[in-house]
């Protein structure tokens, strides 16, 4: 993945934000140039604010006194034209800073259409996401099966990203943007400007890219971030929202967001959840920061950020601190045959690991196959030819942990989880064969790895090299 999408959904990107690859998917969440928000399909952010308001409304009021559901005064209502942006935030932005404990300041907002988006996403993608880039996350895509060689990963991006993009806020410009037209109603904008707003707030008091800076290029870790941030304004934002509307016009949200999502619903699953994680998960996660130490709490995690996805979807692991296990995965180097080149070296996550597997066992299985992850290490390597090779290898929590991930490995590529072809297992061996690629899994004594690739020599020396110890 390319850095996880290489910082592409907020530029969050100036961040290069880890990223790393096969988990393009990042990259989609991060490469966006500047601070992005999507719609992330809406009728499940819609159900998301409900669940997120619900939880806050039947927890305690926090200890620094902020209550989590104010009386709020602003009325939302359709509009035949859209609002005048800075007014709309003058009269929202105070009472979103109130509730969300942190000082308010004047942030120039601009509306632009959806086409003028497309425009400027056009220029991002030309000065941001290289052909080359493109080409390492394509490459990852295919050896893992979530994408075939007719889906252009970059044409992918930009029809998503064209789509589901209702506002941003710039953190180089220190300005936000709403997308929209004289039909959009003053209800969305309310949504938008308000979960946007809240990016203005983390961003002035916290330096959103300086601490993105600082994680560096695990994409774990920086997903994780993103779920810090993203479950903040969701948060704050959608309890904002909720308070202020009625509801008819929840009822118009909702109807507004659902329009055009065309390229969301075509889009492959494992692409669309890693885009919803930061907003979902990340609200659970935040709400249990808020459950614990009210927004006090929350603001305390900017400086002790959630080290990976794991933390955020086990809270009680990001409280008592537990870290990720190091993991060493040789450079192949050595092994391989001439004309090949490790080009990307990174961190999967748990979370990421559930996506893959997600689609051949069920989300139930997938989750508890995941769970216990301890640590893990990925590389891609290019040969001359371009053809690729990918080795992972994933340590656990337990010898227990080791053994269900082992069995549902097994079953994942016995199952068909890379694709079609034909697998076999052993106690201690996987093997797949595919029409254009192969793969091979060993357990070993602390670990599990796993190699895929489209030259079968390639993958069973990397295989018995990395196996050796």
């Amino acid at each position: 993945m390319s850095d996880r999408f290489r910082t592409f959904m907020v530029r969050l990107s100036r961040l290069a934000t880890a990223k790393s690859s096969v988990w393009i998917i990042i990259r989609l969440l991060r490469r966006l140039p500047r601070r992005r928000e999507m719609k992330v399909g809406a009728a499940a952010l819609i159900l998301i604010f409900i669940a997120v308001v619900s939880a806050c409304s039947q927890s305690d009021t926090p200890a620094d006194g902020r209550s989590t559901s104010p009386t709020l005064t602003a009325k939302a209502g359709a509009a035949a034209r859209p609002p005048d942006l800075a007014k709309l935030l003058d009269r929202i932005g105070p009472e979103i800073a109130a509730l969300r404990g942190l000082p308010s300041w004047d942030v120039p907002a601009d509306l632009i259409t959806r086409d003028e988006l497309r425009v400027q996403l056009d220029r991002d993608f030309a000065e941001d996401y290289t052909p080359e880039e493109a080409g390492l996350d394509q490459l990852e895509l295919e050896l893992l099966g979530i994408l075939t060689p007719d889906q252009d990963v970059r044409e992918l991006q930009r029809r998503l990203l064209g789509e589901q993009i209702v506002g941003y806020y710039d953190s180089e410009l220190e300005e936000m943007v709403a997308v929209g037209d004289e039909n959009s109603s003053e209800t969305l904008l309310i949504w938008t400007l308000a979960h946007e707003y809240v990016h203005a707030l983390q961003d002035r008091k916290f330096d959103l890219d300086a601490i993105e800076d600082s994680i560096g290029d695990n994409q774990d870790a920086l997903l994780a971030f993103y779920a810090l941030v993203e479950g903040d304004a969701t948060l704050a934002g959608s309890q904002y929202t909720f308070a202020a509307l009625d509801p008819d016009d929840i009822r118009d949200l909702e109807s507004d967001s659902s329009n055009g999502d065309d390229a969301f619903l075509s889009t492959p699953r494992a692409i669309t959840q890693i885009l919803i994680f930061p907003y979902d998960a990340g609200s659970g996660f935040v709400a249990s920061l808020i459950g614990s130490g009210g927004w006090n709490g929350v603001d305390d995690a900017y400086a002790r950020l959630p080290s990976s996805t794991e933390h955020v979807m086990h809270p009680s692991k990001y409280r008592s601190n537990e870290q990720p296990l190091a993991v060493e995965l040789k450079d192949l180097s050595r092994v391989l045959p001439g004309g090949w080149t490790e080009v990307r070296r990174n961190v999967t996550g748990e979370f990421f690991l559930r996506v893959l597997l997600q689609e051949t066992l069920g989300r139930e299985a997938a989750a508890a196959a995941a769970a216990g992850w301890g640590g893990d290490a990925y590389s891609l390597y290019r040969n001359d030819s371009g053809q690729g090779l990918m080795t992972m290898k994933f340590r656990w929590d337990s010898d227990l942990d080791l053994d269900e991930f082992w069995l549902a490995i097994v079953d994942f590529m016995t199952g068909g989880g890379l694709g079609s072809g034909s697998a076999e297992s052993s106690s201690t061996r996987a093997e797949w064969a595919g029409e254009d690629r192969t793969a091979q899994a060993a357990l070993l004594p602390d670990s599990v790895l796993i190699v895929i690739g489209h030259d079968a020599s390639a993958v069973e020396a990397a295989t018995e090299f990395l196996s050796a110890g």
